[in-house]
């Protein structure tokens, strides 16, 4: 089998399973004290051994801070074609909404719904995949949100919708979100 195989069949198994650390690390991490913790290897990112962890490389990821970097952004290169759930919310005629506010205001405006984006996708156990200027993108993985990751991604589209029906953001800001669910490739595509 060529490398290549190989190296799908790797991304296939951590996307749609998880992480599964191997030898010490798999006995060691759970025990280790201090949560939080990542929820797919167990490293603790709190107390005395978290700063330790950190320098090491098992920080909090910037894409779900309830993971740890190697477990979601330190991944070798490739990835798999699997099922995965898709999140998009976006500001709806932004071009127009943006020319009647000041910049202050709309960056003011703009923070209120990355903030209440981001922290639904993450609570809702998904990944933050990207900011595209008036709209955020997010992946449900089964590796990562669990086997439920359909419905997860269904609950984090009403609880953004919940939180944008709030007067003081929705007076101002229009949203339209969207998911989507299917094959998809999905991995790391070219080195950071």
């Amino acid at each position: 089998m060529s490398g290549s195989g190989r190296n799908d069949q790797w991304w296939r198994k951590y996307l749609e399973h998880g992480h599964h650390l191997e030898g010490a690390a798999r006995r060691l991490f759970p025990l280790l004290p201090s949560p939080p913790r990542c929820k797919i290897c167990y490293v603790p990112f709190g107390g005395v051994v978290g700063p330790v962890m950190r320098v090491l490389g098992w920080a909090p990821s910037r894409k779900n801070p309830n993971l740890c970097a190697r477990c979601c952004e330190r991944l070798p290169p490739g990835g798999a074609e699997i099922d995965v759930a898709v999140f998009f919310a976006d500001v709806r005629g932004y071009t127009g909404f943006a020319e009647k506010l000041s910049p202050t205001r709309l960056a003011s405006t703009m923070n209120r719904f990355y903030q209440a984006a981001i922290e639904t996708v993450i609570q809702h156990d998904g990944l933050v995949d990207k900011l595209l200027g008036d709209a955020v993108m997010a992946l449900f993985v089964p590796g990562f949100a669990g086997p439920h990751y359909r419905l997860k991604a269904l609950r984090a589209t009403a609880h953004l919708m919940h939180q944008m029906n709030d007067k003081t953001i929705a007076s101002t800001l229009p949203i339209g979100i969207g998911i989507n669910a299917g094959l998809a490739f999905v991995g790391n595509l070219a080195a950071c």
